[in-house]
């Protein structure tokens, strides 16, 4: 069973339907160059590239991949990964935050107390 894209709406539906199930759009006039189904996962390699370098990037990127109908199952991991990658960078940029400016405080009340 092939899937194919409704050209109204962008939702896949399947080789047989004449009707599209989401909006009712004719789908009799589809060519076959039409319904084949192309997968782009520029967004979710780029989404998961971004992970490790800008960690909020990466975390919106990958969302907005594992968003897109037209995904591939490599595409889809890739974004789950990007996803992950953002998540715990994000944690340790705010653990590592919240350290420095302890940190921070214990050294200047310490010079403080020197006097």
């Amino acid at each position: 069973m092939a899937t194919k894209f409704c050209p109204a709406c962008g939702k896949p539906v399947n080789e047989e339907n004449i009707i599209c199930p989401s909006c009712g759009h004719n789908l009799s006039a589809i060519s076959s160059v039409e319904s084949e189904v192309v997968h782009d996962d520029g967004p979710a390699i780029t989404g998961f590239v971004f992970s490790f370098i800008f960690s909020l990037v990466g975390l919106i990127l990958s969302a907005i991949a594992l968003k897109k109908p037209n995904i591939s199952h490599r595409g889809h991991g890739f974004a789950k990964a990007g996803l992950i990658i953002s998540i715990v960078g994000l944690v340790s940029e705010v653990i590592a935050s919240i350290i420095i400016i302890s940190l921070a405080g214990t050294i200047a009340a310490f010079f403080a107390g020197v006097e």
